[in-house]
């Protein structure tokens, strides 16, 4: 019996925290929940659909996407990981096979040459996605330790101030050939 209460006090703690979460108009709607999966489950059928524009857009960012030689490639793989999956989830799943043509069409020309590297290692119906990403990752760090160290992009800040060289002093006295005018015109004048 204690676990029992110990179960609704913590039911009723969730089912609180969820319900706070969502604005007055949803929460007037789900009034009718009495504990946290009920609500949940009734959020989830509601409003856990994806619709043809968050799929497209998905899609097109997959279509859209570039590897580029200067960054890292792991950025881009992450995305279209991401997008995949949603859109897994919103039934509309795309072959393994056509993920790794779209990122195969990603790379930059100077990384053309990985595309006969990944569809020459392997047949049409085993090519995946992971592929070509261990191949890309592969060839950006290659680069990168041939280039030196990984290209560093930022600036060095400092608030010290730098000796400046030393000021060069002219005369002021002016040319030779002036003092001589100034000496002749006091000596005119006197």
């Amino acid at each position: 019996m204690a676990l029992i209460n110990e179960f609704e006090k913590n039911d009723g703690m969730v089912l609180g925290q969820i319900t706070l979460r969502l604005s007055p108009t949803i929460q007037q709607n789900h009034q009718h929940c009495l504990n946290s999966a009920s609500l949940w489950n009734t959020l989830k059928v509601t409003y856990g659909k994806s619709t043809a524009s968050i799929v497209f857009k998905d899609f097109k960012d997959c279509l859209n996407g570039c590897i580029y030689t200067n960054a890292d490639p792991q950025i881009y793989f992450d995305k279209v990981y991401g997008a995949y999956a949603r859109m897994k989830a919103a039934d509309i799943a795309v072959p393994p096979q056509l993920q790794a043509m779209i990122a195969l069409a990603a790379l930059p020309q100077k990384w053309e040459m990985l595309i006969s590297v990944v569809t020459g290692d392997n047949p049409l119906e085993d090519l995946i996605l992971s592929d070509v990403r261990t191949v890309v990752i592969t060839q950006f760090q290659a680069d990168s330790v041939r280039h030196g160290s990984k290209q560093h992009n930022t600036n060095k800040i400092s608030t010290v101030k730098r000796k400046r060289s030393d000021p060069n002093w002219h005369n002021q006295q002016g040319s030779g050939q002036q003092q001589q005018q100034m000496k002749s015109r006091k000596s005119t004048a006197d």
